[in-house]
């Protein structure tokens, strides 16, 4: 018997705190991708003059900066887009600070710590574009080129083929410096400057299937530029950035991308700044690096306990991220104690069992791409099931 315990529906209160900061010179613009628990954050325009080249990882289970391979000298840049694709970390585009454009591609293994060039996108150069994954082809949307503000171009990239193929335009005069999300199969982009230099302040759904677009009225917001983003499972995170009035905001906001609602979050609780880099933990939003009206930064900063326990509850009243997953699953709980974990296959086999004795439970999957049960038994002896897919 399937015993299911339950979880009010409240949302923790959320701290802001200082941890460690970036390693290396203070700066804005930067650019992140994720492999596993790592976080690869580089790139961007320095305090001390001139863009950077050089790249380090976060390590999401002790909060710790390691130094990675930089990209190849020459290729210092700015406002490039980031992505991971079957393990891979990828750096798309940019502009360095002589105003040279770039419409390269570059691969970063992690295994080896080398960065490999890749096909070009066949197309002008750009900047400022945001980019989703959905089932491993990387979507690079919008950007400005040389001669045109907040392009509505979409661009999709198969690794596998290294190739690029050109899909539907936006249905909006362009975008810059948005932000963007994927779930469901579907990509979701907004806000940014468009062709016209204006705010844009709507979101767009794109349905790689029909090659199709949709506009999201119900996430109407004010426009911003210079947003961070990222994200946990269905739930986005947006923060700072810089309003039509040259405001720049602290705010931080949770969008629901399973019924497209926006939530107010605490909001940051240093200077406001925009321009940062910024990705997820399991529970917690991290931001790092960044600039205010009069400053660029180099800290890191991070918020815990933003995940809602009714979301929690859908999925069976534990946290596990990410799902689908490759080289690893983290699983949380807030009221017990997880005592034993264990991976069951399609066929009903015991492929992985783990004992544990705490809240948060990592686990390294050496598992073929497939669909897998995963039991767990908390110290009240309550058990939960959950689907896990190994991409």
């Amino acid at each position: 018997m399937l015993i299911l315990f339950f979880m009010s529906h409240v949302l923790f209160s959320q701290t802001w705190s200082k941890i460690i900061d970036f390693p290396s010179e203070a700066r804005d613009d930067g650019a992140r991708f994720v492999i596993g628990n790592k976080v690869y954050c580089g790139l961007g325009s320095q305090a001390i003059g001139g863009c950077a080249n050089d790249f380090y990882s976060f390590d999401l289970t002790n909060e710790t900066w390691s130094v990675s391979a930089s990209m190849p000298f020459g290729l210092q840049r700015q406002y490039s887009s980031g992505f991971s694709v079957n393990g891979k970390g990828y750096i798309f585009g940019g502009v360095n600070c002589s105003g040279v454009l770039f419409n390269d591609l570059w691969e970063y293994n992690s295994l080896t710590n080398v960065w490999l060039q890749k096909t070009s996108m066949p197309a002008l150069e750009r900047y400022g574009c945001v980019s989703f994954v959905i089932n491993n082809i990387a979507y690079i949307v919008g950007g400005k080129t040389a001669v045109s503000n907040g392009i509505p171009d979409v661009w999709a990239y198969d690794p596998l083929a290294d190739n690029w193929i050109q899909k539907t335009n936006m249905p909006t005069n362009g975008m810059w410096r948005g932000v963007s999300y994927q779930y469901n199969n579907l990509g979701i982009v907004g806000l940014g400057l468009n062709g016209l230099n204006q705010y844009n302040k709507l979101f767009y759904e794109y349905n790689p299937t029909l090659n199709s677009w949709n506009t999201l009225p119900s996430l109407s917001h004010i426009g911003l530029t210079y947003a961070g983003y990222a994200q946990i499972n269905q739930q986005g995170y947006l923060f700072g950035g810089i309003d039509s009035l040259g405001i720049i905001h602290s705010d931080f906001e949770k969008i629901d991308l399973q019924n497209y609602s926006i939530t107010s979050l605490t909001s940051f609780s240093d200077t406001a700044r925009k321009g940062c880099i910024t990705f997820c933990g399991t529970d917690a939003f991290y931001l790092t690096t960044g600039i205010s009206n009069t400053k660029r930064f180099k800290s890191t900063w991070k918020v815990s306990q933003i995940v809602d326990l009714k979301d929690i509850e859908k999925n069976n009243y534990f946290l596990m991220y990410p799902n689908p997953a490759k080289d690893f699953i983290t699983i949380t709980s807030y009221d017990c104690l997880i005592k034993e974990l264990t991976i069951i296959d399609i066929n009903g086999k015991t492929i992985l069992k783990q004992l544990f004795n705490s809240r948060h439970a990592t686990v390294k999957l050496p598992l073929d791409k497939g669909i897998y049960t995963i039991l767990i038994i908390s110290d009240q002896h309550k058990i939960v099931n959950q689907k896990l897919i190994i991409d």
